[in-house]
């Protein structure tokens, strides 16, 4: 020990009783601790009745958190954000407990928008395939497996009269590519019309496949006006065939008007009939909604928020 210089006691360990090597604890200073207190006096926290409320809202945040409830690309995070901010100024929770009963009927209340979003969802789909799948599918079903009963079928729609026009446009085309209507074209044509006398397809088969009757060769079309004829004094086939092809899309297009204009009407009455979802979709979206009420409106979360409530209101009482 150098001469002069004051001896540092040891401190002893409380356990061991040996002796401890280990560095005295710093002391602060009575200037630090008042540093430190005037510090503490500008960083109080919010002090306004709004910045409370928005401090409020952050344990919020943190606990149920938006990307944990929202569905991407289908729902906004803002907007549920908005329903938390909301339910905060109105039942003003403190402490977690309460934080905690607010998040639940925040989080009820994003569910029953879906519950809503789900049943419109429901009647749109019902709508939208009630009338027109329907007389396709049977359109479809009669081409497999009834073929005999088209010509009735297909006018009872303007599906059905889309199919007709079709083939009396493709007959044209040949036509006027062709010179004439093939054989093949014309039984195509019987299919979809039939084989009556009122077929189009009686007058093509005469005059293209058949040898036409001299007793014929002046014969009126539907309109009374005489079959057109060449510049040799014979039947104009092509001439004859073509407007009688295009009175046939005359007919198709007034029986189609008539059928749209009732058809628009069945429609109407269809989807007021289709207003609520079907039974096994409806069931489904009521147990659903029920569930998220149950949670919702149970006792121990309504007494709590209520109690929370009540705290609110005395604490906004001077």
């Amino acid at each position: 020990m150098v001469v002069g210089e004051q001896a540092i006691p040891e401190r002893q360990s409380p356990i061991t009783k040996d002796a401890d090597s280990s560095p005295a604890p710093r002391q602060t200073s009575v200037r630090q601790i008042e540093a430190n207190r005037r510090n503490a006096l500008h960083s109080t926290g919010p002090t306004t009745r709004e910045g409370k409320q928005a401090s409020r809202l952050n344990a919020l945040t943190h606990g149920l958190r938006a990307k944990e409830v929202i569905i991407p690309g289908q729902e906004d995070p803002a907007e549920f954000e908005a329903i938390l901010r909301e339910l905060c100024e109105d039942w003003e929770p403190d402490g977690h407990t309460e934080l905690h009963l607010v998040e639940q009927i925040g989080l009820a209340e994003w569910r029953l928008r879906r519950v809503r979003r789900a049943e419109l969802g429901e009647i749109r789909k019902q709508m939208a395939s009630s009338m027109a799948s329907h007389v396709e599918a049977e359109i479809e079903r009669t081409f497999k497996h009834f073929p005999e009963r088209l010509p009735k079928i297909l006018r009872e729609s303007t599906a059905g009269l889309s199919y007709l026009w079709r083939a009396v446009e493709d007959a044209l085309d040949e036509l006027e590519s062709e010179g004439e209507v093939s054989e093949v074209s014309i039984e195509d044509l019987e299919a979809l019309f039939g084989t009556e006398t009122e077929s189009p397809t009686t007058k093509l088969r005469i005059w293209f496949v058949e040898e036409m009757p001299e007793e014929n060769e002046e014969a009126s079309d539907r309109d009374g006006e005489p079959t057109p004829t060449a510049d040799n004094g014979e039947p104009d086939k092509k001439a004859a065939a073509r407007k009688h092809l295009e009175m046939t899309l005359n007919d198709l297009d007034r029986q189609g008007r008539k059928l749209h204009k009732q058809e628009r009407t069945d429609l109407e009455i269809a989807r007021q009939r289709l207003s609520i979802p079907n039974d096994p979709e409806l069931e489904r979206i009521q147990r659903y909604e029920t569930a998220i009420k149950r949670d919702m409106y149970r006792p121990s979360i309504n007494s709590s928020v209520c109690s929370a409530g009540a705290g609110a209101s005395r604490r906004r009482q001077p």
